[in-house]
């Protein structure tokens, strides 16, 4: 540890930062062993904050909340204090029958730092360059980070903070709530945009222990960041808008014959031992964000496309903007290059690890695994291993990653609950809450019983409706999975434009996801051999894209992308007897038990309370109508009878 590390982990457990490597977690354990209690879990200061709890009783931790501050501030990826999402920890505790003295430990994400040490040392290597880097908006938000143990107290009372390493965090929370069982041997890569070490670590799940193997120690030869300049710098959108945005978009471009892919090829160093370096005379934003290229990435790409500008849409990807064909194709062409550059550089990695340790299973997380298109690429480069991603691989895990850390290094868990679904979010459904929602909203409603909850859906979706659905506690992560969703009929070739267009109002470039029963997944789409363990788990999440079968395309047009690809999501009865009885009203009508899913908004966090849910209805001119479901499983259709959508659902109602 250098003398600088040394300075700020004394400044940082003054102020409440506690590393975690130096806690004793005896009184923990012991405690957590007596009675059952709660473990807190903190991310604030950086991107997505939120809160988790993992409630621990007989040796068994279960992860019972994961809410995320965006859904309620309504700020997307927030980065700010989280206390709305410690307020609902708050009343899940109370709601789980406990008080504030059962939560006996907390923890953070992040080494807050480790990450100042690690940041000063990449401001003092590269100066007088590097002092861009200072003040530099968009990596950490320190007034937060470093008031955080004090605003947990505004809600926990007073106490210390544990700060478990970024990359752990990730790492634990990842294997612990995996399907693969505590003797396994599991390999888990962690890459992300940026740690407080380093931005790709890997670990190694063994003898009921997770070891860390390696650790790039470089925040700027990051692949995550890679990603997120260039999709930003070159798609028009704000980074963390920008990184799916891009994907999408790639599937346009050319993929082979590209001639950005092969200029871009010297940018990415691939290394031995599976390391990787980013040129330093190609790349920028490791010393100066406001001028983010270096002369030959200059010359391969262009210009970058300049901060004022992003979400201008004339910087925006369209492939329908006939006007300007020439820059339109060589924008999907530049996704298309960095797509295909950045699976190069996860599959050295993975590929050197799985040789280097002879792992059959592997958990890949960190935000980077949210790349769907990345992960297909690596199940088919590798179909004898078992592939895993959690629903919430970014940053909006760590808060979980670090409670499960210290839960299970207390030696007072012996099992973890593997994670079944991804309702844990907060802000279930309640009928006074629906009820309290709809009084005085001017819009039409009609009960739906729940026996015919599933046909009366159905049948409004093949009629041509659109529709959202808000159900239960709010879903986990980035994806809406049928808590809070937008419904369509797949088969409809318009629903595509539909809601891309006048729904969501977004780029045409952007796919929709369909939601399947597991026997339609195994009929329409090649799921490779390495993600069919444990009944389909890892498809649960859509985290990760199959390839149509022949065929399917022309039965489902709006939910296959251009290049023959969907983000599925398989859907388990027993997990959501909801959908599933809309999807087996589909397969009774069309024959197929497949609907269109995306989330419920329009242009901002995912819908939360039922409130949301009626704002994204008046927001959206196409959307006919919402469903809500109360917590008896009695749903309530709203519409409004004002709007053009609106007026043809009530013919139909």
């Amino acid at each position: 540890m250098s003398w600088l590390d040394a300075v700020l982990r004394r400044v940082g457990r003054w102020q409440g930062h506690v590393p975690l490597a130096e806690a004793d977690l005896g009184p923990v354990g012991a405690r957590l062993r007596e009675r059952a209690g709660f473990v807190l879990g903190v991310n604030g200061g950086s991107h997505d904050a939120g809160v988790a709890l993992v409630r621990v009783e007989d040796g068994v931790a279960e992860l019972v909340l994961n809410a995320e501050e965006e859904r309620f501030s309504r700020k997307k990826h927030d980065w700010g204090a989280p206390m709305g999402a410690l307020a609902e920890a708050l009343g899940t505790v109370e709601r789980l029958g406990g008080s504030v003295d059962d939560v006996v430990v907390r923890a953070c994400g992040w080494d807050f730092a480790a990450f100042v040490a690690t940041w000063t040392r990449e401001v003092a290597g590269g100066f007088p360059d590097s002092l861009g880097l200072l003040g530099a908006e968009g990596f950490m938000d320190a007034g937060v980070a470093r008031r955080l143990p004090a605003l947990v107290g505004e809600v926990f009372g007073p106490d210390r903070l544990l700060a478990v390493p970024h990359h752990a965090a990730h790492a634990w929370g990842s294997v612990l709530l995996s399907p693969f069982s505590e003797d396994d041997d599991v390999l888990v890569v962690v890459i992300d945009g940026m740690g407080d070490r380093g931005s790709l670590s890997v670990h190694r799940w063994r003898d009921r222990t997770l070891t860390e193997l390696y650790d790039n120690g470089s925040v700027f030869d990051s692949l995550g960041l890679m990603y997120q300049w260039l999709s930003s710098t070159q798609g028009g959108w704000t980074p963390l808008a920008s990184e799916g945005r891009f994907m999408g978009a790639a599937a346009w471009g050319s993929r082979e014959d590209n001639a950005f892919y092969a200029d871009l090829q010297p940018m990415l160093h691939r290394l031995p031992e599976g390391r990787l370096r980013l040129d330093r005379d190609w790349i920028r934003w490791d010393r100066d964000p406001k001028r983010p290229y270096g002369d030959p990435l200059r010359d391969v790409l262009g210009e970058p496309i300049p901060p004022e500008r992003l979400w201008d849409p004339n910087a925006v990807l369209d492939p329908a903007r006939q006007e300007v064909p020439e820059l339109t194709q060589a924008r999907l062409d530049k996704a298309a290059a960095v797509q295909r550059l950045f699976e190069d550089g996860v599959e050295h990695v993975i590929g050197h690890w799985l040789q280097a340790t002879g792992a059959r299973r592997v958990i890949w997380t960190g935000g980077t695994a949210l790349n769907a298109v990345a992960a297909l690429r690596l199940a088919e480069r590798w179909p004898e291993v078992q592939w895993w991603t959690p629903p919430f691989p970014g940053d909006n895990g760590v808060a979980a990653g670090a409670a499960l850390a210290v839960a299970w290094s207390s030696g007072a868990v012996e099992r973890v609950r593997p994670l079944d679904h991804a309702f844990l979010g907060g802000g279930a459904l309640t009928r006074e809450a629906i009820d309290r929602a709809l009084v005085g909203s001017g819009l039409r409603v009609a009960p739906i019983p729940a026996s015919e909850l599933g046909d009366r859906i159905a049948e409004l979706l093949v009629r041509g409706a659109i529709l959202g659905l808000a159900q239960g506690a709010a879903e986990t992560g980035p994806r809406a999975l049928g808590h809070r969703s937008i419904l369509a009929d797949p088969t409809r070739e318009d629903a595509l434009e539909r809601i891309n267009a006048h729904v969501k109002r977004r780029e045409a470039v952007r796919p929709l996801a369909p939601m399947m029963l597991a026997d339609e997944a195994e009929r329409l789409f090649e799921l490779p051999v390495g993600t069919r363990h444990h009944a389909l788990h890892g498809w649960r999440f859509m985290v990760r894209c199959a390839r149509a079968r022949p065929g399917t395309r022309e039965l489902l047009p709006a939910v296959v992308h251009v290049d023959g690809t969907s983000r599925i999501q398989v859907v388990d009865p027993e997990v959501d007897p909801v959908v599933a009885a809309i999807l087996e009203g589909m397969r009774v009508r069309k024959g197929l038990a497949v609907a269109v899913n995306t989330s419920l908004n329009v242009g901002e966090p995912i819908a939360h309370t039922a409130e949301d849910v009626l704002a994204t209805l008046r927001r959206a001119r196409d959307l006919h109508g919402v469903v809500l479901v109360d917590e008896e499983g009695e749903g309530v259709l709203a519409w409004d009878e004002g709007g053009g959508a609106g007026r043809e659902l009530g013919g139909w109602v």
